[in-house]
């Protein structure tokens, strides 16, 4: 998803895929630019999807140790 960010920069669904990918992956700062970069492009109606996860992961670093 990183090397087609590159290729086709302004694809929001990239953003949210690679989203989900990092988050999956652990690497929650990442993760949140990434669905953060999606709510950027994406129309406004479809942004709010990322909404709950972008919390959940922001929830999760303020109580991680």
């Amino acid at each position: 998803y990183e090397l087609a960010a590159e290729v086709e920069p302004n694809f929001p669904n990239l953003y949210f895929n690679l989203g989900l990918v990092l988050a999956m992956s652990d690497q929650r700062p990442d993760a949140i630019n990434a669905l953060t970069k999606y709510q950027d492009l994406a129309p406004k109606e479809e942004a709010t999807k990322a909404e709950e996860l972008l919390d959940s992961l922001r929830r999760s670093l303020s109580t991680k140790p």
